[in-house]
C-alpha cells in the first residue's frame, strides 16, 4: 500500500511540477516587495522545488521510522517548494517573520523557530521556518488562483546563520550525535561566537543610526569635538547653509549648474571621497571643515573659475554638465595644498588620493597639467586670489 502511495505522489508531483515551479518563483517576487514595504533590506532570496530524487527520500526515510506513520498523499508533503530569505540582522527576521504573518496563512504545526527551540549548548543553526499559503483573500484574485491549496516552505536566518548552515552541510553532519565527542564541543563554541556576533552586528548597526540621529546637535554645539567621517561630514553638508552657498557661488563664476544637496546626489561613495581627502590634508575635526570653509569662502569660487575656466584642464562637470553636490570640498582641498605651497606634497596628493600618474617627461599626460593652471603652480594660484 505504502508504495503504492508513493507512486501516486510522485506521479502527482511530475504533473504539477510546472505550477510547483511558478509558485516558488511568485514567493520570491512577493517576499522581495513585502520586505520592501517594510523597510527591510535582505541580503538575498533565493528558491528551490525539491527533485525528483530528494521527494523519493523524503517518502521513503519518512515511511522506514516507527510511528511516524505515512504520507498520505502529496499534500502532507509541505516542503516540495522551499524559499530561503537571507537578511542582515537577526532582528529584521523578527520584523519580517511579523509581515509574513499578515500577507500568508501559516501552518503553525508544521511551523518551526529553532532560534527557540534549540538548547544554548546545541550546535546548529538557528533560523525561522514557515510552512505557508495563501490567504483567501489573495487567492481571489486572478493572477493567484491557480495556487490554492499549495504550500511552501520560507527560511529566514541571518548571513552568519546561513554561513554556518551551509559549513555544517558541507561537512556532512546533519545531527549533534554525528559529530565526534572530540569535535561536538569546538562546534558549541563555534555556534556561541556567531551568535554573538550576530548580536553585536544588531548593536553595532543601532550604535550608528543612534549616531546619525544625534550628530547633527552635537555639531551645533561643539563642531571641534566632532571627528570627520562618513556621517558626520554628510551631516555638516546638509545642515550647514556654508557649502550649499558656496556650491552656489562656483555655479555662477564657472556658469555651471550645480546638483542641489541631496540624500540621492550625495552619495556614500562621493562623501568617502571627500573624508579620504580631508584626512590625507590633516583635517581632523568638522569645527576644522567650518573654519576653513569660512576662512577661503571667497577664495574657493574663485579658485574653481581659474581651474575650470581659464585652464579647462581641471575638474570636468559631471556627464550631465552639472557639477556635482558639495564640490566645495573638492576645491577647498585644492585650496589648503595652494596655501601650503609644497609641490611635492601636491604631487604625492594627486598620485596618491586622486589616483593619477604625474609624469613631468610626458606633457600629454594631462595629470601633468593638473598640477599647474596656465603654467602656475597651486601655491602661486593661491597666492594670486589672496593677495
Amino acid at each position: 500500500m505504502a508504495k503504492k502511495v508513493a507512486k501516486e505522489i510522485l506521479e502527482e508531483y511530475e504533473k504539477n511540477y510546472n505550477q510547483y515551479s511558478e509558485f516558488c518563483e511568485m514567493l520570491q517576487t512577493l517576499i522581495g516587495q513585502i520586505a520592501k514595504e517594510s523597510s527591510i533590506e535582505l541580503h538575498n532570496i533565493s528558491g528551490r522545488v525539491k527533485t525528483k530524487a530528494s521527494l523519493s527520500n523524503k517518502i521513503e526515510l519518512k515511511s522506514s521510522k516507527p510511528r511516524s506513520g505515512d504520507y498520505k498523499c502529496i499534500h502532507d508533503i509541505t516542503d516540495i517548494i522551499g524559499v530561503r530569505v537571507t537578511a542582515f540582522f537577526a532582528d529584521d527576521i523578527d520584523k519580517l517573520a511579523a509581515a509574513i504573518e499578515k500577507e500568508f496563512l501559516i501552518d503553525k504545526a508544521n511551523s518551526v523557530d529553532k532560534r527557540r527551540v534549540l538548547e544554548p549548548d546545541r550546535f546548529g543553526y538557528l533560523s525561522l521556518h514557515y510552512i505557508i499559503s495563501l490567504t483567501e483573500k489573495r487567492i481571489n484574485l486572478t493572477e493567484y488562483k491557480k495556487w490554492d491549496g499549495l504550500k511552501a516552505e520560507i527560511q529566514i536566518r541571518t548571513i552568519l546563520q546561513h554561513a554556518w548552515a551551509e559549513i555544517e552541510h558541507d561537512l556532512g553532519y546533519k545531527t549533534e550525535a554525528g559529530v565526534p565527542s572530540t569535535i561536538r564541543r569546538r562546534f558549541s563554541r563555534l555556534a556561541g561566537l556567531l551568535e554573538l556576533a550576530d548580536e553585536e552586528f544588531n548593536g553595532i548597526r543601532n550604535d550608528l543610526q543612534k549616531y546619525e540621529q544625534d550628530v547633527s546637535k552635537s555639531i551645533i554645539k561643539n563642531p571641534d569635538s566632532i571627528e570627520i567621517n562618513d556621517v558626520s561630514l554628510k551631516s555638516f553638508i546638509f545642515n550647514n547653509p556654508l557649502v550649499g552657498q558656496i556650491d552656489v557661488q562656483i555655479g555662477y563664476e564657472t556658469n555651471t549648474p550645480i546638483e542641489k544637496i541631496t540624500d540621492k546626489n550625495l552619495g556614500n561613495d562621493r562623501i568617502a571621497s571627500h573624508v579620504q581627502k580631508l584626512s590625507y590634508l590633516g583635517i581632523k575635526s568638522i569645527g576644522e571643515i567650518e573654519k576653513l570653509l569660512t576662512k577661503y569662502k571667497e577664495i574657493i569660487p574663485k579658485f574653481a573659475r581659474k581651474w575650470v575656466v581659464d585652464d579647462e584642464l581641471g575638474y570636468d562637470p559631471i556627464d550631465d554638465g552639472a557639477f556635482p553636490a558639495a564640490v566645495t570640498v573638492f576645491y577647498l582641498c585644492y585650496v589648503i595644498l595652494g596655501a601650503q605651497d609644497d609641490e611635492d606634497k601636491v604631487k604625492e596628493y594627486f598620485e596618491t588620493i586622486l589616483g593619477l600618474s604625474v609624469n613631468d617627461e610626458d606633457e600629454d599626460e594631462i595629470a601633468n597639467y593638473t598640477l599647474s593652471v596656465n603654467k602656475q603652480t597651486l601655491g602661486q594660484i593661491y597666492k594670486e586670489l589672496t593677495n
